[in-house]
């Protein structure tokens, strides 16, 4: 079910229906739901190939087309599950936490063009990630520190 719902949530038809609010709705809702999986997932989830080849394939390119919606509650959704990813999965997606971190966030707290309320939700991120001091360590030394 979840894969079903992490396809769904990429597929190519989604971009154009995002005009009405009943298609803002539904993306939500399924954002609700893979949000809820991910907020506490045990460790079968953590462990199980499988559903992390989900999260990488499926789940992490939808988050990508999210993370430049230009309908708050979508990108605000996505800063939440890209959080949990970061907490339970992060061994598993440095290469699209570095992706997240890099093109999107710091790009957006950057821009002058960014809207407050993008900012505001990606500081809270961060702000999260900075209750724990080696979240904030893994982050430096992962994706920002430069030893050559």
């Amino acid at each position: 079910m979840f894969n079903k719902l992490c396809q769904l949530l990429q597929s190519k038809d989604l971009d154009r229906k995002l005009d009405n609010v009943y298609d803002v709705r539904k993306v939500l809702l399924g954002l609700d739901l893979i949000h809820s999986c991910l907020e506490n997932p045990g460790s079968t989830f953590i462990n199980r190939t499988e559903f992390i080849a989900v999260i990488r394939d499926s789940l992490c390119s939808a988050l990508l087309k999210f993370a430049v919606s230009s309908e708050h509650k979508i990108f605000s959704r996505t800063v939440s599950i890209f959080y949990c990813l970061f907490l339970h999965f992060r061994e598993h997606l440095k290469q699209t936490i570095s992706v997240f971190i890099d093109n999107f966030f710091l790009r957006i707290l950057d821009s002058g063009n960014s809207e407050y309320d993008y900012k505001y939700s990606i500081l809270e991120f961060f702000d999260r990630l900075s209750e724990n001091a080696d979240h904030v360590l893994e982050i430096f030394a992962n994706y920002d520190c430069d030893i050559g």
